[in-house]
């Protein structure tokens, strides 16, 4: 029984002319067939290099790194991810190189990702006659967690 697949427009149109242009060819001879992958642009990319860096760090900053492999080495980073607390000590980074499509002459150190830390945070609180009680997950975060005091006022109905 034959199988039959159903195929857009477009890719017919592909696979007929890979079939005319192999088709064509003496058997046993071989021509090597262009992929889409060996037309792909180079992106430009560098290695992903660590660092370390201290303080805050803002979405759209800059950021003046230091690379591990060579402490004497710095970078200016820029951050287009997401805005990092001031953790007080050093905090790791990833960076690489990455150049603008746009702008390949315009080559700059981006950030990659940064070190994470656990963090409890609370996901849903219970209160019954006797307790409150105050779920918590643990999340990841990209700097420790600030512990911080919320209050909340309760007040009980008395019976008169």
């Amino acid at each position: 029984m034959a199988k039959s697949y159903l195929i857009s427009d477009g890719y017919k149109g592909q696979i007929d002319d890979v079939i005319s242009r192999l088709g064509n060819q003496p058997e046993g001879s071989v021509q090597r067939i262009q992929t889409r992958f060996e037309s792909m642009p180079e992106s430009g990319g560098g290695a992903i290099r660590l660092c370390t860096f201290t303080g805050q760090w803002l979405i759209n900053d800059g950021k003046i790194v230091k690379f591990a492999s060579d402490t004497n080495a710095t970078a200016n980073v820029i951050n287009l991810l997401f805005s990092i607390g001031d953790a007080c000590t050093a905090q790791r980074a990833y960076v690489s190189v990455v150049k603008d499509p746009e702008q390949p002459e315009d080559v700059k150190y981006h950030l990659i990702n940064v070190e994470h830390f656990e963090t409890p945070i609370v996901t849903n609180i219970s209160l019954t006659t006797a307790a409150i009680e105050f779920t918590k997950k643990l999340a990841w975060v990209p700097y420790p967690g600030v512990t911080g005091s919320q209050f909340i006022t309760i007040s009980t109905a008395t019976a008169c």
